[in-house]
């Protein structure tokens, strides 16, 4: 069953990709009305997720926010889908890189880097960032159940040259790449939740006490990389800017827990900004600070 379904979205993965744009998103805009509409898919995790981060918000302003997420969602499913086998000339012209000097200036120091982001704007346009950087970006991921999707996901991500690292083998990916003199950027996704058992560390996030996954300062500290955010802002629907935010240089030097608040309250002040680009359907607070006590 999962092989049969699987050969019948890359048909539909085939179509959409000789669409378009603009009717790849009427095609959104029609997931939209369903998804919203007809399945109200996580409307109750949305929907609280929102009241507890803007209680001072009217149900007009939290209502008008949840659609435009819902919008913003069913592009980011649309787009991650037809960037398979994508060209590089369109990869380039749908997502921009504003000031890869930063990078430039920290591979010529010979410094790796901790490049993090959130679920914020579209995080898997970045797969196209090695075709414009020296640097061995690395993705990193956990790996599908699904074996026929994984594979598709991993196609997707490594095909510009970009490597998928599993979570399990960060650090020895790492190291191995350091022992061979190949510069990295490691991009990951700091705003994950981490297993109960791996929580140690709590914050306000939101308006609410939030774990925080400490893998991204433990390996930057101990490998002495520079720590960039990476700010994925939506021009348009399909476009995307991408930003490069140095937070620390040689990470060895801050204390306990700096670099995740650091990563932390960036995202947090740019979802504020514009709160429809999170992804909201994320269950982050399913863990509660009073039961750990």
């Amino acid at each position: 069953m999962k092989k049969i379904l699987f050969k019948f979205f890359i048909a539909f993965n085939s179509l959409l990709r000789r669409l378009p744009y603009g009717v790849i998103f009427v095609i959104s805009d029609f997931f939209y009305f369903i998804i919203y509409y007809i399945i109200g898919y996580r409307k109750r995790v949305v929907r609280r997720n929102l009241r507890n981060a803007f209680p001072t918000k009217s149900g007009f302003e939290l209502k008008r926010i949840e659609k435009k997420f819902f919008h913003h969602l069913c592009d980011t499913i649309l787009e991650t889908i037809i960037q398979y086998k994508v060209s590089k000339n369109k990869m380039k012209r749908i997502c921009t890189y504003k000031n890869l000097d930063l990078l430039e200036k920290l591979y010529k120091e010979g410094k790796s880097i901790i490049g993090v982001v959130g679920h914020y704007g579209n995080w898997e346009y970045l797969i196209g960032l090695q075709l414009s950087t020296k640097y061995q970006v690395l993705g990193l991921y956990k790996p599908l159940h699904n074996e026929y999707f994984d594979k598709f996901v991993y196609s997707i991500r490594s095909q510009f040259g970009m490597v998928p690292v599993p979570v399990k083998t960060t650090l020895k990916a790492l190291l191995n790449y350091k022992s061979n003199n190949v510069l990295t950027l490691m991009i990951v996704v700091g705003d994950q939740t981490p297993s109960k058992n791996e929580i140690q560390y709590w914050t306000p996030f939101l308006n609410q006490e939030t774990p925080v996954y400490l893998g991204i300062e433990k390996i930057a500290r101990k490998l002495n990389n520079a720590v960039v955010y990476i700010y994925i802002k939506k021009v348009k629907r399909g476009h995307y800017d991408v930003e490069f935010i140095e937070l620390f240089h040689d990470a060895e030097k801050t204390t306990d827990y700096e670099i995740s608040e650091s990563h932390i309250r960036i995202l947090e002040k740019k979802i504020q900004e514009k709160p429809e680009y999170w992804l909201w359907s994320h269950k982050r607070w399913k863990h509660d600070r009073k039961d750990f006590k």
